[in-house]
């Protein structure tokens, strides 16, 4: 009876060692678990932390325009989206963001959008460059065809007709390409002799 004691005995013990390492390994694994968890919560207070920072920034800067404006950060990952006013204002941004702590990437996807004001403005514009364009080939003595049309949109313009030569054509854009405003000539005219 005295061995089968000892033998109950000694499993007994050998289940509570081993039980004893299965805590101290769970402990670990707790302690672990809680490790990354505090990471994370670091990571998400210091992304918050950040986005307020960059939002902040951005509406206190009197010289951006800016509508809709939405920050996210992500792991230092800073996703700024919403519209502004000119290229300008987004490279304003761009450079505003990019120096505060914490930002080590900026992902822009502010999209330039022109106001009402602004439009009106690129309308009047592209009906001066226009009656300009259609002013300059009318009086200018190498260009001797009156069957061209001007159009102007944003500052690009279209040349569309016909003319008797290739002298011509190349004279008519260069004409339109001296003009302020001017950016970009589409040059349709086709050669009829």
């Amino acid at each position: 009876m005295k061995v089968k004691l000892t033998i109950k005995t000694v499993v007994l013990m050998v289940l509570g060692l081993s039980a004893l390492g299965s805590l101290e390994v769970t402990a670990q694994q707790s302690h672990s678990l809680v490790s990354q968890s505090v990471h994370h919560v670091g990571h998400f207070l210091s992304d918050t932390a950040v986005t307020a920072k960059v939002k902040a920034a951005i509406l206190d800067d009197k010289k951006i325009q800016v509508a809709s404006l939405s920050v996210n950060t992500e792991q230092g990952k800073v996703t700024v989206s919403g519209f502004v006013s000119t290229m300008k204002d987004k490279n304003a941004v761009r450079l505003l963001v990019q120096k505060i702590p914490g930002v080590d990437n900026l992902d822009n996807q502010l999209r330039v959008r022109r106001s009402n004001e602004s439009s009106v403005k690129v309308y009047a514009s592209d009906v001066a460059t226009t009656s300009e364009a259609i002013m300059r080939l009318f009086v200018d003595k190498q260009i001797t065809t009156r069957h061209l049309h001007v159009a102007t949109r944003h500052g690009e313009v279209f040349l569309t007709g016909a003319v008797p030569t290739n002298s011509e054509k190349q004279q008519a854009e260069k004409l339109v390409n001296e003009i302020s405003g001017v950016q970009k000539v589409k040059n349709e005219l086709k050669v009829e002799r």
